[in-house]
């Protein structure tokens, strides 16, 4: 069980299992389960997902699939941004590669963060955050050279560049670089206004969420 959600009475997750398992009667896919463990139910089976966020009664997530290229006639394995209703109805595909995004050859989504009514998502083989409308319009660039989406708090996303930390705002403004190493956002933590976090020596700082007013406590 991985990539585990709570939503209302029922926890949402995601199965690895390649094999079906006589047992559970499970195999990977995307599951959801009463709290009290009763009514365990499959909602997309026979797929890898690597992501999952609940957002009001919308489930999005990243799943793999083995889709054929019209150019070379290859099997090839793409991941895609999903949406399905929480009672498991209305699956449909988001990203559907149209906007202004050019995709440089690359269409393969591996990292999401959902905020309101977009998406944040970066593409593989290419040096960029991109975001999309949870309605699969609006598809554009979101930051140009990036390595790694790292989180998001409040308004704002972390992301990682050339082994150092940045962070802006999801409307695109107040971009800046708030460490020169590469912040893990399990060891960033937030209370009452202020993210705390350590750097490579243990040093403790805290900032708010847009990297003003920093400061060393530690």
């Amino acid at each position: 069980m991985q990539n585990v959600n709570i939503s209302k009475d029922w926890i949402y997750y995601i199965s690895t299992n390649t094999d079906f398992d006589e047992e559970t009667k499970k195999t990977e896919g995307l599951y959801k389960v009463r709290t009290n463990g009763k009514n365990n139910t499959a909602i997309h089976q026979n797929v890898k997902i690597s992501d999952l966020h609940i957002a009001g009664n919308w489930i999005y997530y990243i799943a793999q699939e083995d889709k054929h290229n019209e150019d070379n006639g290859k099997l090839e394995t793409i991941s895609s941004l999903y949406k399905i209703k929480t009672d498991g109805t209305k699956k449909q595909v988001i990203n559907n590669l149209t906007g202004t995004v050019s995709f440089e050859g690359s269409n393969s989504v591996f990292r999401m963060i959902v905020d309101k009514d977009w998406i944040f998502y970066e593409l593989d083989e290419t040096d960029s955050i991109y975001k999309i409308k949870t309605n699969g319009t609006k598809n554009q660039v979101f930051v140009k050279q990036s390595d790694a989406i790292v989180g998001k708090i409040e308004n704002c996303v972390y992301y990682c560049r050339d082994g150092k930390s940045y962070v802006i705002k999801t409307n695109g403004t107040g971009k800046k670089q708030i460490a020169n190493f590469e912040l893990n956002f399990e060891e960033m933590h937030y209370l009452l206004g202020w993210v705390y976090y350590s750097d490579t020596d243990n040093n403790v700082y805290k900032m708010r969420p847009d990297g003003t007013k920093k400061k060393a406590i530690k």
